[in-house]
C-alpha cells in the first residue's frame, strides 16, 4: 500500500479558531471577533492506494474559492478565513501528476462537508463518495449553509452513498464500519468539529495511520502528550467532543501507539504543516 499526502492550497484562518478559545458560543465569538490571521495552512487530501482499489478521504478546496462572490457575502464566516489555490492545485490535476487518473478512484470518504474537505467534488463524477447520512442531512439546504456549508457548490446532481457506522465496536469508539474486505481500513465517529464528523483508520503491517481534520489533530497532540505522561486530562470542550477526545485517547493507549511504540502511529490531517513529512 502507498499513502498519498496532497496539498491542495492553503488557508488563513483566525488564531483563536485554531486554538478553539473558549467554550460553547463563547469560542465563536472569540473566532469571529478576532482581527489576527494564522499563517497559511496547507489543505491536504490524503490518497490511499489499496489493494482493493484507491481510496481518496476528503477532495480539498477548489480554486473557484479565491474568485469574488464564491462565499456568500451575508455569512460572517467566511470574511475569516482567506485561501489560496490555482487550478493546477486541484486534487484531479494533482492525482494525475502521480500516475492516478480521478476516475479510477473507487471511493472518496468525506470526513465532513465544509468547503475545504468538499471543494474538489467535481474531480470524482464515477467513484462513489460517502458521507455520514447524518451528515449530509446536516449539510442540505439553507439550514445546511446558515451552519456554514455551501451545498449550492456541490456538483448538479450529486448523489453520495449515504452511511451509517455498524453498532460494531473498534478498540473504544462505540461503532465502526469497514471499507475493505480486508478490514484494514475503518471508518470511526468523531464528532465535535461537526456533527456526524468521521475519521479514518487505515492498519497496515507496521504502522497505523489515522486520518483526523484540523481539529482532531490538535486532540491528537493532546493525546500524544498525555499518553507520553500517562495522565487522565480532558481539555475544555463540549461534551461530543469530550467523548471523542476520550475514546481516540483510549485506542492509542490501548493500542500501544506512543506508550510502547512511539514510531508506529502516524497522524493524517488537514491542516497539519507537518503532515507531508510524515513517515510512509
Amino acid at each position: 500500500m502507498k499513502i498519498h499526502a496532497i496539498q491542495t492550497g492553503t488557508v488563513s484562518i483566525r488564531p483563536n479558531q485554531r486554538a478553539g478559545t473558549g467554550f460553547g458560543p463563547l469560542r465563536l465569538i472569540n473566532t469571529l471577533t478576532d482581527r489576527r490571521w494564522t499563517e497559511p495552512l496547507p489543505i491536504l487530501v490524503w490518497v490511499i492506494e489499496h489493494p482493493e482499489g484507491i481510496i481518496v478521504i476528503d477532495t480539498g478546496e477548489t480554486s473557484r474559492a479565491t474568485l469574488p462572490g464564491y462565499f456568500p457575502a451575508w455569512h460572517p464566516y467566511f470574511k475569516n478565513l482567506k485561501e489560496q489555490l490555482t487550478p493546477e492545485q486541484e486534487i484531479g490535476p494533482q492525482l494525475q501528476a502521480i500516475g492516478i487518473q480521478p476516475n479510477d478512484v473507487r471511493r472518496v470518504v468525506m470526513t465532513h462537508l465544509h468547503t475545504d474537505h468538499a471543494g474538489g467534488l467535481q474531480h470524482f463524477p464515477k467513484s462513489e463518495i460517502l458521507i455520514m447520512r447524518r451528515a449530509f442531512d446536516r449539510a442540505i439546504g439553507f439550514r445546511g449553509q446558515l451552519r456554514g456549508f455551501l451545498p449550492q457548490r456541490w456538483p448538479i446532481g450529486f448523489t453520495p452513498t449515504l452511511i451509517d457506522l455498524e453498532p460494531q465496536p473498534f478498540g473504544p469508539f462505540p461503532s465502526s464500519l469497514k471499507l475493505t474486505h480486508a478490514g484494514d481500513v475503518i471508518i470511526v465517529p468523531t464528532s465535535g468539529h461537526t456533527e456526524a464528523h468521521i475519521s479514518v483508520i487505515l492498519q497496515n503491517s507496521d504502522r497505523t495511520y489515522f486520518s483526523c481534520s484540523a481539529s482532531t489533530r490538535t486532540w491528537v497532540a493532546h493525546l500524544a502528550f498525555v499518553a507520553q505522561l500517562n495522565r487522565r486530562f480532558i481539555p475544555n470542550l463540549p461534551a461530543h467532543s469530550s467523548s471523542c477526545y476520550a475514546r481516540s485517547r483510549g485506542y492509542l493507549l490501548m493500542s500501544g501507539r506512543y506508550r510502547n511504540a512511539p514510531r508506529s502511529y502516524a497522524p493524517m490531517s488537514h491542516w497539519d504543516p507537518k503532515g507531508r513529512r510524515q513517515p510512509r
